[in-house]
């Protein structure tokens, strides 16, 4: 199961809490259909430009140490995405091991001053759906 939210400033650890929650609710909605895992893709700081955002969704570590879902930036995504790097993303969203996210040199540049049209396209596609 997949869940994706978002968060103007730092995430939630209620986030978690939700897709937990339907993990634990969907056998009795869909017996037929077993959910072996979750994944939470976030949308976090998305008021910032895409390289101001922090790296991490989650960074209080005793948090993080007891997560049992995998936690993903959508910034991760979009990384692994620009570079076309699918087996980081198929391991991520559906291995059992950690991915180091992407760095942040990877990334696509940030548009310069002048091209402001850029600029308000690349804000919105990162704010759409979030």
């Amino acid at each position: 199961m997949i869940e994706v939210k978002s968060a103007a400033g730092n995430a939630s650890e209620k986030l978690v809490g939700a897709l937990e929650r339907h993990l634990s609710t969907c056998p009795s909605l869909r017996p037929h259909q077993p959910v072996g895992a979750g994944v939470l893709v976030v949308n976090h700081q998305y008021r910032k430009d895409p390289h101001d955002r922090s790296a991490q969704v989650y960074e209080r570590r005793e948090f993080v140490d007891s997560l049992k879902v995998v936690v993903l930036s959508s910034r991760d995504l979009f990384t692994w995405w620009a570079a076309g790097d699918w087996p980081a993303i198929r391991k991520a969203v559906l291995g059992t091991t950690p991915v180091a996210p992407p760095s942040v040199a990877a990334m696509p540049p940030s548009p310069g001053p002048k091209d402001r049209a850029t600029s308000r396209r690349l804000r919105w596609l990162w704010n759409r759906g979030g």
